[in-house]
């Protein structure tokens, strides 16, 4: 009985676990998602127009190599359990004739500090200062399509009873919250 040696533990248990430790959101999963579109798509770096992170799980828009305005979308999950394993897609973008040009909205992972994501989420949590608070979610996105704008991390903390969302850039200076 392998479960009496190692033990078991309820979903409950482990959402518990992740919570506690901040909500489960790391940097290590973007960059293992990076690294799995960026080897589908032959490209490095990948142009990226939106991540989005939940615990174990990753979804992303992504620039069509080749392409100057074809996006492709893609998730990537660490667990069974919590949303896959491996990567899925990419599934074609649809996009509007007035949007704004792609160009002017993509970032690379670089540019937008993934290396430094565990401490947006740090710095959210404690500028969140929620008793019991933990990163239930972060988007990565580039909101001014201006020449030179900079992509925003915006981390979602939540206890029991709120929501405090905490925009951050990519050297981890806070932006911007709404409690």
């Amino acid at each position: 009985m392998l479960a009496s040696c190692v033990g078991s533990v309820s979903r409950q248990q482990f959402e518990d676990e992740s919570q506690a430790r901040g909500g489960g959101l790391s940097q290590d999963v973007i960059l293992d998602a990076l690294v799995a579109v960026a080897d589908d798509q032959g490209a490095d770096p990948v142009q990226l127009r939106s991540v989005s992170v939940m615990p174990s799980r990753v979804s992303l828009e992504a620039r069509v190599p080749g392409s100057p305005e074809d996006l492709d979308a893609y998730s990537f999950g660490t667990s069974g359990q919590l949303g896959g394993d491996g990567l899925d897609g990419p599934e074609p973008v649809a996009r509007s004739s007035t949007e704004a040009p792609l160009e002017s909205t993509l970032f690379t992972a670089q540019a937008a500090g993934v290396r430094r994501f565990d401490e947006m989420v740090d710095a959210a949590l404690e500028e969140a200062d929620l008793p019991g608070g933990y990163a239930s979610g972060a988007t990565i996105t580039k909101p001014d399509a201006g020449a030179g704008a900079l992509p925003q991390t915006v981390v979602t903390v939540t206890n029991v009873r709120r929501t405090v969302t905490v925009a951050l850039s990519p050297d981890v200076s806070i932006l911007g919250v709404q409690r």
